[in-house]
């Protein structure tokens, strides 16, 4: 382990001695620590040296000082704007803050043109699953490539006002918000119940979905109280 404080560097009996410890720290624009972001040092110039790190919990890596000069220093995670810049080394410590991209930003990279090319032709299976069941998924077997399924659902979602999307852990959602409140409706009508749990309807949304459907079914009069 490292304390920044005063760096010093304790390690588990039988580890590896790192002499000239670095660490490297990558945080949000709010301060908080993001594991798992990609690390690359490259040596800008003399003998060619590039080296790779990721992030661990606390959001930051030890590495051993790879030797003085500049570098070129990318940094990247997903759902975050790749850093790109030149530290000088040596340093007591690397210091890098990351921006949130937006969600379509994440999903759409490269994509939207080739999407909206032929909106139409793509979104066709997509439209009548919604039609049918009114919500989708990203593993739904489209007519376009899986790389491209979560961006053409956001898209969709911008391109028809009763279309909402959502990012549900490993997948993404498109539903038709109008139609869930009435089966919100319907079904708590049938239950009769003072409160409910998200997981009282048979709705296949995320449980901050739910509330969202209830606050809806609010504004229209209908008081649904659901516990999360």
């Amino acid at each position: 382990t490292y304390s920044v404080s005063d760096r010093t560097l304790s390690l588990a009996e039988g580890a590896k001695v790192i002499e000239n410890p670095l660490p490297i720290t990558v945080t949000d624009a709010e301060g908080n620590r993001i594991e798992g972001a990609n690390i690359t040092l490259m040596r800008e110039s003399g003998i060619g040296v590039t080296l790779r790190y990721v992030t661990g919990e606390d959001g930051s890596v030890m590495i051993e000082n790879p030797g003085d000069g500049r570098y070129m220093l990318v940094v990247g995670a997903p759902e975050y704007r790749e850093y790109e810049g030149t530290t000088v080394l040596p340093a007591q410590n690397i210091d890098v803050k990351l921006e949130r991209i937006s969600i379509k930003d994440y999903l759409c990279r490269k994509k939207t043109q080739s999407i909206k090319s032929d909106l139409k032709r793509y979104s066709s299976d997509v439209l009548r699953e919604i039609d049918r069941n009114g919500i989708v998924s990203s593993d739904f077997e489209m007519y376009i490539n899986r790389e491209y399924r979560a961006c053409l659902l956001y898209i969709l979602s911008e391109e028809y006002p009763n279309l909402r999307f959502v990012s549900s852990d490993s997948r993404y959602l498109l539903y038709d918000e109008s139609r869930m409140v009435s089966r919100l409706i319907e079904a708590a009508k049938t239950m009769g119940k003072d409160s409910y749990a998200a997981s009282d309807f048979d709705i296949p949304l995320p449980a901050e979905e739910i509330t969202h459907l209830a606050r809806i079914a609010e504004e229209q009069g209908v008081h649904i109280r659901v516990d999360v």
